[in-house]
């Protein structure tokens, strides 16, 4: 009899603050309105502080990412990314680095690419169709047009270590 991953997809922490504003990181960011940490789904702008609520690279940047540190390896299923309020903010596409040690990096299915939101808005879900095992993902924009900008917010699902189980295949 064989074992199988029992499917999890739980939000790990991006929108619900469970993940620090210390483990959130990027390649750069085009202001103080942009950081890394403003990269949470549906980042509402707050009364205290400015923002643009979400993370935006500097145009400067030629290979931009924004990167999570899960802390533990985890299993990871499916990304959602989300564009930001302002017009031009766009990153319609992008690939998916992981790595569990931070030194060693992988490319998610030799370089397959996502399709982000076609909306500001909207929210796209990208399912893994092969889960991953990681402990920090990085997402690479990939902006093709010029109007395009490395700018998004995430939610990352999948299960965090010891979350999930190992169960014989075809049961339930």
């Amino acid at each position: 009899m064989s074992l199988s991953l029992i499917a999890c997809s739980y939000a790990l922490g991006m929108q619900s603050g469970a993940i620090n504003d210390s483990q959130i990181k990027a390649s750069s960011f085009k202001s103080v309105w942009s950081r890394p940490s403003e990269a949470r789904l549906h980042n509402q702008m707050s009364t205290h502080q400015k923002s643009l609520r979400g993370w935006c690279a500097d145009d400067s940047d030629l290979n931009p990412y924004l990167q999570v540190d899960l802390v533990n390896n985890s299993i990871i299923n499916a990304i959602a990314t989300q564009g930001l309020p302002a017009n031009g903010n766009l990153a319609l596409r992008y690939k998916l680095n992981y790595s569990c040690d931070g030194k060693a990096w992988f490319e998610y299915q030799q370089g397959k690419v996502f399709e982000g939101y076609k909306h500001n808005l909207r929210v796209k879900q990208n399912n893994l169709q092969v889960p991953l095992k990681a402990r920090i993902v990085r997402i690479r924009p990939l902006v093709s047009g010029q109007y395009e900008r490395p700018c998004l917010r995430l939610e990352i699902y999948g299960c965090k270590n010891g979350q999930y189980s190992l169960r014989p295949q075809g049961f339930i």
